[in-house]
């Protein structure tokens, strides 16, 4: 990258901040309160009548007005926190589908609408939409066409793509390849009920589904066909998903493949001769408390043990030193036992690394990104 710099991505209301609050800061030039989409500071967490009017146009929305193709790619649920900040205007981050619990009947009649609803109709559509998150597009009495115990999330028993949406659908890798690129018609691509697989899963299952650097090749070649240029977000969601759950060999796999997409990019747009009229902007919506420490050799294992003599293990309970841990998260109380520390195999996406302080979640952190 030729330029690197710095960003904060602090919410009005907190200094730790959640990722619907920074996605509506880098993706709509606004700070806003936690917990909140497309909308700014004086919409209220949960406040429907807060928000209406509040809504703040994205980077999206500015590029569709020139006459731009546009597009959304993410390995989390479409209408989830960070994605949903470049289309929908809700104050809750929760609103993704009309549930009955967190969006219901009472926030229908103030006016405001759910997330997947909101993408749907929305006027003029985004041009390629790929991710997860189909359920929330689909009533409870609907079975999912690839899990057939899951359903549907909506009780107001209305099939959103059925109704409204008015481009091609697809929910396989297979259907996507097949898609003839350069067709006018939007694209919708739902590949999971929820969330996509991660990276390390997809890869090994023998799955149906797309990559993330998959889905970035066919995107920029599908708007490439046209003449008018594109603006394209694309999200690794799932790096994010793996250090909530403090498991680094998911989130290194889930940033891996990350990489592998920014270099795809690249390369579809050196091959059309185009890269040098292209900006990728590459960044974060905020950190996490993911410290990466101990003294290890170059070359080292880095799920592993420091290794530097006389540091390689603490000096309080003389047992070996994680290169990484958390500040908080699920493994705080046996990650200082030896048993569980020469028995555990830390290369496994089930391994839990050691944390400070006991979270079911682990949280954010609140230091500026690059």
């Amino acid at each position: 990258m030729k330029r690197i710099s710095c960003l904060s991505r602090y919410n009005i209301d907190y200094q730790t901040p959640d990722s619907a609050a920074t996605a509506t800061a880098y993706l709509c030039g606004v700070k806003a309160q936690l917990g909140t989409i497309g909308v700014d500071g004086r919409a209220k967490r949960g406040d429907c009548l807060s928000s209406s009017d509040a809504h703040v146009d994205s980077i999206l929305d500015w590029a569709q007005k020139r006459g731009k193709k546009v597009g959304i790619i993410t390995t989390a649920r479409i209408t989830h926190a960070s994605p949903s900040a470049a289309y929908a205007h809700v104050p809750e981050r929760d609103w993704e589908s009309f549930d009955g619990q967190n969006f219901n009947a009472s926030h229908l009649a103030q006016g405001c609408r759910d997330i997947a609803h909101q993408l749907v109709v929305r006027t003029p559509p985004i041009d390629l939409l790929l991710g997860g998150g189909r359920r929330y597009f689909y009533p409870v009495t609907t079975f999912d066409v690839e899990y057939p115990s899951i359903r549907g999330s909506r009780i107001d028993n209305r099939s959103l793509i059925d109704e409204f949406w008015k481009g091609k659908y697809i929910w396989n890798m297979t259907q996507m390849n097949e898609f003839e690129l350069g067709t006018s018609q939007p694209l919708l691509g739902l590949f999971e009920p929820s969330h996509m697989r991660y990276e390390s899963d997809r890869s090994q299952s023998g799955d149906d589904e797309p990559s993330l650097s998959r889905m970035t090749e066919f995107a920029i070649e599908h708007f490439l066909k046209f003449d008018q240029g594109f603006f394209l977000l694309i999200e690794g969601g799932r790096i994010d998903h793996a250090h909530h759950d403090t498991k680094p060999r998911n989130a290194l796999d889930e940033f891996v493949e990350f990489d592998n997409a920014v270099g795809q990019a690249k390369r579809v747009l050196q091959a059309k001769g185009v890269l040098d009229d292209s900006l990728i902007v590459v960044t974060a919506d905020h950190s996490h408390v993911f410290a990466f420490g101990a003294y290890s050799s170059r070359g080292s294992n880095i799920l592993g043990f420091g290794s530097l003599e006389n540091k390689n293990v603490s000096d309080i309970d003389h047992l070996p030193v994680n290169i990484i841990t958390y500040g908080n998260g699920r493994n705080s109380n046996s990650s200082r036992n030896a048993t569980y520390l020469y028995s555990i195999n830390m290369n496994s996406t089930d391994y839990l690394a050691p944390a400070a302080l006991p979270m079911d979640s682990e949280t954010h952190g609140g230091e500026d990104v690059p």
